[in-house]
């Protein structure tokens, strides 16, 4: 573990009286650097080394391009997905394909420093690549504070650490100030809330993940106890916790088809039409500088009644 190696090294500086800036420095995001390089471990567990920080970057996750825009480094940004969007000024870059299939000839002819990817995406073809050069860092963060560490980590690898922390307090500071909001209103009276990310099956977030603790964030119970982050959840469950509102996040079913399904219109959030397909899914989804807003919005469907949090000072 590089926090072990860097704490082994920062004794060791004691007992040889050199300088700290002659040793490893571990910043508590699964990363360290050294006048060696930079070595961190991703979220595949392996260790990554490099020499300097990258300067040719390629994502394979729009959320790790949101990311390095939010802390500067876009322009190193030279290849993304198709379904890369934000920020505008990504559309110009070159499209190396989608997810689940990139094209592995047009990753290489950009010339990477580094690739990122997530874990899903580690196929035999980046494995294969791997033994031509290719740097792969992969980046799954399950829950906020995790977000947190894979900023500062996408930070580290493109020499932009000072900013990545910078980030993080932003959004952290926009979640207190969120909070303090929320505080005002009691927990019996914060309103059950299913979020939909898919209808076939119906697939929700978990309160361990980031969604779902975006949704705690923004004030909301969310209904779904599941075991894991994500996973199913059975409609007839959804039917006996009742929701107040219904988040649609993804694009099958628009909002007047839901109180059509079997037994739902019977759920309040039918009854009182607080079922939403109009957020920016986005920002709930991608883990990055726009989770702040999201929460926003969140709170915004939760409570209408309440003073608009865009409103307050959230810096």
């Amino acid at each position: 573990m590089s926090s072990i190696i860097a704490s082994v090294l920062a004794g060791l500086c004691i007992i040889l009286s050199t300088s700290l800036s002659g040793c490893s420095k571990d910043d508590g995001s699964g990363s360290s650097t050294s006048n060696a390089g930079i070595s961190l471990n991703d979220a595949l567990g392996r260790e990554v080394l490099f020499e300097r920080p990258a300067e040719r970057v390629v994502s394979l996750s729009p959320a790790v391009t949101e990311i390095l825009y939010a802390i500067g480094a876009g322009d190193k940004v030279v290849g993304v997905t198709i379904y890369d969007n934000f920020p505008p000024e990504v559309k110009g870059k070159e499209k190396v394909g989608d997810f689940s299939n990139p094209s592995m000839e047009r990753i290489i002819s950009l010339r990477p420093d580094v690739v990122f990817i997530s874990p899903t995406q580690k196929t035999e073809r980046l494995a294969r690549a791997e033994t031509l050069g290719l740097k792969i860092v992969a980046v799954h963060p399950v829950n906020l504070p995790e977000v947190y560490e894979a900023i500062k980590l996408i930070g580290k690898v493109v020499g932009e650490e000072q900013r990545s922390v910078l980030l993080v307090k932003k959004m952290m500071g926009e979640f207190s100030q969120l909070k303090r909001l929320v505080s005002q209103i009691p927990r019996g009276k914060r309103r059950r809330v299913y979020i939909e990310l898919s209808q076939d099956p119906f697939w929700t977030a978990g309160k361990s993940s980031f969604v779902g603790q975006l949704v705690e964030v923004a004030g909301g119970d969310n209904i779904a106890d599941l075991p894991l982050p994500y996973g199913t959840i059975n409609p007839e469950v959804i039917i006996q916790k009742d929701p107040e509102v219904i988040i649609i996040a993804h694009p099958g079913i628009k909002r007047d088809e839901v109180g059509r399904r079997l037994g739902w219109a019977r759920i309040t959030a039918i009854q009182t039409g607080r079922v939403y397909d109009d957020i920016d899914v986005d920002m709930i989804i991608r883990y990055g500088p726009r989770l702040g807003q999201g929460a926003r919005d969140l709170f915004k469907r939760f409570y209408p009644e309440i003073v608009n949090p865009d409103s307050e000072n959230t810096e």
